[in-house]
């Protein structure tokens, strides 16, 4: 049958003609019928009033005596905007000193409205300001912990101890609350929090952490227009992947369902980076930037953010504390301590503009590529570098360039660049004086990546003119000659709208 509505305000005892902003029903609603309402009275106070079902009657009428409680006084200040109230899991038909609402309020009118827009908590017949100088869009309380999203941005509060005398209210960690711009809705999913965004990369986000950090899940309000980078656990379990809209930045973690695991505000064209030894140490740059994220955790609870010395053309992990960035001037800078700190720039001895890719070959052991055809390397942690002397070919262009998995024995390395009709080769450092063509005929296109997989050189050729990507495999590099017939295409793809592909492998065969 359909419901039966009833316009209960007009039952007497009710306060207010103004408005009324939020509603709860008791938890124990099946026992005690009671109702919770947040209004604005005649005179502009802002009060709490409470409905008995079973009488039919308001406040003190029902039986609430002190009731309704007056939150806010008039001030002239503004008016109530919006608000929100969480009621205590005692039982609201019984002992009015168990009686407890946590209310979150909006006042419109300006900075002086907004110093009194906060947390209020409702014992008994008295009201206290929990938290005040900020909008409060909605608040949630589980009997223990209370969460309150914010009405002018994606923050989220929360207070492991709301009954205390003065409670203790702190706000998500940097850089991991709920995406989006405001209006945060908040709720307790038994021991999980979830918050619902508005606005530009607005979100449905989880926190299992009491709202102390998020991650967003679904109804995710972004574009995926440039996928601009990927990176590879070594076991191939966890795949993370950098996107942006043109404007904001999302990195996504699959482990194995797709998350949110990062949002930055006017951020685009982001490299990702991971730990050797620890896919859970992540780096993330922004190409032409500054700005250098380090997470010890996958992204999951905590990032921090640290200044570079230079601005980032590529970015190499040698382990979870030592890394290296390679600006587009052909100099390296390096950092012992997660982005921290950055040493003094040296030069690589590639022609200065001329940098364009730096990849760790192991403790100490750099190797960088220009964008006319030479590679250099460091073997000393970038205290000095040698230039190869002889480009990877005469009309070399961007350079790719990677070590063999043995290098730390062989010192061979393999390079390639973006100009058609080029090779892939090899060098071995401290034996060579020419670049060895380890590639049968010319490639059609210029290769945008290469890695190493225990036996096996991966190339990733893109033709333009064909809008087509071959990955190359070579089971044997380090004996391959331009006569043999060791290299196999592993798999074709059409592309679209594709500036600077890269291939990346997982350390599995």
């Amino acid at each position: 049958p359909n419901p039966t509505w009833h316009e209960i305000n007009k039952l007497p005892g009710f306060v207010s003609s103004r408005a009324v902003s939020a509603l709860a029903f008791s938890p124990g609603f099946a026992e005690d019928d009671i109702m919770a309402a947040v209004g604005e009275s005649d005179d502009g106070s802002v009060f709490l009033a409470v409905f008995s079902f079973k009488s039919q009657k308001w406040n003190a009428q029902a039986g609430f005596n002190g009731y309704p409680v007056t939150i806010l006084e008039n001030d002239g200040i503004g008016q109530l905007a919006s608000a929100s109230v969480a009621l205590g899991p005692g039982c609201w038909g019984g002992d009015e000193n168990g009686h407890l609402a946590f209310v979150g309020l909006t006042i419109d009118g300006g900075e002086a409205a907004k110093e009194i827009s906060g947390i209020y908590r409702v014992r008994s017949t008295s009201s206290q300001p929990v938290l005040t100088g900020t909008p409060i869009h909605s608040i949630a309380f589980d009997g223990e912990s209370l969460v309150a999203g914010a009405g002018d941005s994606n923050t989220v509060y929360g207070s492991a101890d709301p009954l205390a005398d003065e409670p203790a209210v702190t706000l998500n960690s940097p850089l991991k609350g709920p995406g989006g711009e405001g209006k945060v809705i908040v709720a307790w999913a038994g021991s999980t929090v979830v918050a619902g965004t508005s606005g530009d990369e607005s979100a449905f986000a989880i926190s299992r952490n009491n709202g102390l950090t998020f991650n967003d899940i679904s109804l995710i309000d972004t574009t995926l227009l440039n996928l601009t980078d990927v990176a590879v656990s070594d076991d191939g379990k966890t795949v993370y992947l950098a996107s942006d809209d043109g404007h904001d930045l999302s990195l996504w973690r699959n482990t194995p369902s797709w998350q949110r695991v990062l949002g930055l505000r006017s951020t685009t064209s982001c490299i990702i980076r991971l730990a050797p030894e620890d896919a859970e140490k992540v780096y993330l740059a922004e190409k032409g930037g500054d700005m250098i994220y380090h997470s010890p955790d996958g992204g999951e609870a905590e990032w921090v953010g640290h200044t570079c010395r230079l601005s980032v053309q590529d970015l190499a992990v040698e382990s979870a504390d030592v890394a290296y960035v390679l600006s587009g001037e052909a100099k390296v800078t390096k950092t012992l301590d997660a982005g921290r700190t950055w040493g003094t720039p040296a030069s690589t001895n590639l022609t200065e503009g001329t940098g364009h890719m730096i990849v760790s070959a192991g403790v100490d052991n750099l190797l960088a590529g220009s964008t006319d055809g030479y590679v250099a390397y460091s073997t000393d942690g970038n205290s000095s570098w040698t230039r190869i002397p002889r480009r990877i070919q005469s009309d070399a262009g961007k350079v790719q360039v990677v070590p063999d998995k043995n290098f730390a024995t062989n010192k061979v390395i393999y390079a390639a660049s973006d100009k058609p009709g080029g090779d892939v080769v090899r060098w071995r450092i401290g034996k060579s004086t020419s670049w060895t063509d380890i590639f049968r005929g010319n490639l059609a296109g210029g290769i945008y990546g290469l890695a190493t997989e225990e036996r096996a050189l991966y190339a990733l050729e893109y033709n333009a003119g064909a809008n087509q990507s071959i990955l190359w495999q070579c089971l044997s590099p380090t004996a391959a000659t331009s006569g043999s017939l060791s290299w196999e295409a592993r798999a074709t793809t059409a592309q679209t709208d594709v500036t600077e592909p890269r291939v990346v492998m997982n350390a599995s065969p």
